[in-house]
């Protein structure tokens, strides 16, 4: 396999501003890769761009389905893989809906909420998927402490792309998108980053009434996801390009969304963190860029 660096043209210098506008060159989209954790992720972050990704592969880190059966039961499952078919169904009906095919999904099969205990597996699995589709540029979550999936995700995103550099072969730039975390009066925020000094700048667009509709269109796909999706706000588009995290340290001060919702501990999440970078050899490499802007 040829580097990923043979691939041409060069990315724009922002190519988050490029995917913003909508309006992106198409050898930009043919290289991208978009990897996310749950089925209805890919909508919220890239909504009305999803009709012009018929290149692009999306990846998936869990089946949307926790072990724990109340999701399930709230969606007329009577189990975990009756509610991961529907989760995934639903998902091939967005596809149909933006016009693009289910062959495009890769999924990694893991279990909502368990995609921490299996980081270092999690990141081969994107590298791999960064090699087979040639990408140039990953779309996926930012670590804000929202999910501990998101989190995990974004990591194995970050850890891919520093095991192709430490083979000496280019890695592909990273674009995130909003989804939630935890303010520091309590509140949640959707659909906004959470904002640190040093920071990149993120890149947002007012979404035109077509374009809002568009992306409710997709969203209305995701029946089982409804009351959380309506939570995110339709009008606008941001994205931004991803900063080099400290996945050891927590993202933010005080309790996480996450610990909030019940959904784990960001205590034990930074420890399977830890490992994960130990069992991938990327400790050192880490301890001297986490914290650098990309």
């Amino acid at each position: 396999m040829n580097a990923l660096s043979d691939l041409t043209p060069a990315l724009p210098l922002d190519p988050a501003a490029a995917l913003v506008s909508l309006t992106p060159d198409p050898t930009l989209l043919a290289r991208l890769l978009v990897v996310v954790a749950h089925p209805d992720d890919e909508t919220l972050a890239l909504g009305p761009l999803l009709p012009q990704l018929r290149q692009a592969t999306f990846v998936y880190a869990t089946d949307g389905a926790p072990r724990n059966l109340t999701d399930a039961h709230a969606a007329g499952c009577a189990t975990r893989d009756a509610y991961a078919g529907a989760r995934r169904a639903e998902l091939e009906a967005m596809f149909t809906q933006a016009g693009l095919t289910p062959g495009q999904a890769r999924f990694c099969g893991l279990p909502d909420q368990e995609a921490m205990h299996a980081l270092a597996w999690l990141a081969r699995c994107v590298q791999r998927h960064i090699e087979e589709s040639r990408a140039g540029l990953v779309v996926t979550h930012p670590y804000e402490g929202g999910h501990p999936d998101h989190e995990a995700t974004a990591f194995a995103v970050h850890a891919a792309c520093a095991l192709l550099a430490n083979e000496g072969r280019a890695a592909p730039a990273i674009v995130e998108a909003p989804c939630y975390h935890r303010r520091r009066d309590g509140r949640a925020a959707y659909g906004e980053f959470l904002a640190h000094p040093g920071m990149p700048q993120p890149r947002c667009r007012a979404l035109t009434q077509d374009e809002q509709a568009l992306k409710r269109r997709l969203l209305a796909c995701f029946g089982t996801q409804a009351a959380t999706l309506a939570l995110f706000p339709l009008e606008r588009q941001s994205l931004r390009r991803a900063p080099r995290y400290d996945f050891t340290c927590a993202p933010h001060s005080g309790a996480l969304h996450y610990e909030v919702c019940g959904w784990g501990s960001g205590h034990a999440w930074r420890r399977r963190a830890r490992g994960g970078l130990r069992e991938l050899g990327l400790t050192q490499e880490w301890r001297a860029h986490a914290g650098s802007a990309a």
